[in-house]
C-alpha cells in the first residue's frame, strides 16, 4: 500500500538500491582514434558485452556522452566507467567477466580494466580478507 512503481516495478527494483560498484575500462589504440570506426566499433561492443553481465549496468564513456574528458593521447585512448548496480564485495565477482567482455580488441594495445572491485579482486590472493572496501585503501602493514 503507498509503494511507487515505475514500469511495473518497485523503486527498488527500477533504481536500485543504493550501492554500486565502478570499474573504469581503458582502451588505447597507436594507430586509430577515437574518430575512427576502427577505434569506436571495437570499443562499443566491448562496452555493450561487459554491461550486459551485470542487468542494470551504467555505461559512462565518450561515445554516448560526447565528453573530451573522456578521451587522452591526442585521440588514441578512452576511458569508460561501467557502474553497476550491485555492492563492492560483489563487484569483486564480475571483473573476470568484465575484462574478458571488454577484451582487447586487434590493433589495441592491452585493455586496462581497473576501480577499487578490480584492486579487490586482485589483491584477495595478496592481502586476503584484510582489504578494506570501505576506504579504498588495504590495511596491510609495511
Amino acid at each position: 500500500e503507498g509503494e511507487i512503481v515505475v514500469n511495473g516495478r518497485s523503486l527498488e527494483e527500477h533504481f536500485g538500491n543504493g550501492e554500486s560498484s565502478s570499474l573504469q575500462v581503458v582502451y588505447r589504440n597507436p594507430n586509430a582514434t577515437v574518430d575512427d570506426a576502427s577505434f569506436r566499433e571495437p570499443v562499443v561492443a566491448g562496452l555493450k558485452r561487459a554491461a550486459a553481465i551485470v542487468p542494470g549496468t551504467q555505461v559512462i564513456d565518450y561515445y554516448s556522452s560526447g565528453s573530451s574528458d573522456l578521451v587522452g593521447d591526442d585521440g588514441h585512448l578512452t576511458y569508460a566507467t561501467l557502474r553497476m548496480p550491485i555492492s563492492p564485495e560483489d563487484g569483486k565477482d564480475e571483473v573476470v567477466p568484465v575484462r574478458e567482455a571488454v577484451g582487447t580488441p586487434p590493433g589495441f594495445e592491452k585493455t586496462l580494466v581497473g576501480g577499487q572491485a578490480a584492486f579487490d579482486h586482485d589483491t584477495a590472493p595478496i592481502f586476503g580478507s584484510r582489504t578494506s572496501h570501505s576506504r579504498g585503501t588495504s590495511s596491510r602493514r609495511v
